[in-house]
């Protein structure tokens, strides 16, 4: 997948990505499953590339979350992460049952502070 600076290999099958969403929450994941917009973040690349089947909301921090999936799932390094210096991905090659699993499994960050999104 080509985005605008960087070329990524994505293997067939699916994948979950992190990214934050703040207060306008359903506006953005709604944004990120239409087929038409701006080209922008890396997940707006991938978005238009595959097709999103869902988005969770959780109430944990972001970069927290994508580093503790870093250490347990195969991940497409530099994916949706040039603002977080410790996960090397944001976009992790599992399901959404393998991405539960490695959470609850860890407990890895604390379920408070801004929404998080996770299954695009």
């Amino acid at each position: 997948m080509k985005t605008r600076k960087r070329t990524f290999s994505i293997e067939r099958g699916p994948y979950i990505y992190i990214g934050s969403c703040g207060r306008s929450c359903w506006k953005r994941i709604a944004r990120h499953f239409r087929t038409e917009k701006k080209l922008f973040w890396h997940i707006d690349y991938a978005t238009t590339a595959c097709l999103p089947i869902n988005a969770i909301v959780l109430r944990v921090e972001e970069k927290c979350l994508a580093k503790s999936l870093s250490e347990g799932l195969e991940y497409v390094r530099g994916f949706g992460c040039s603002d977080d210096r410790e996960a090397p991905s944001h976009l992790f090659k599992a399901s959404l049952r393998e991405a539960i699993d490695a959470i609850t499994a860890r407990r890895p960050c604390q379920w408070r502070g801004k929404k998080e999104v996770i299954g695009l």
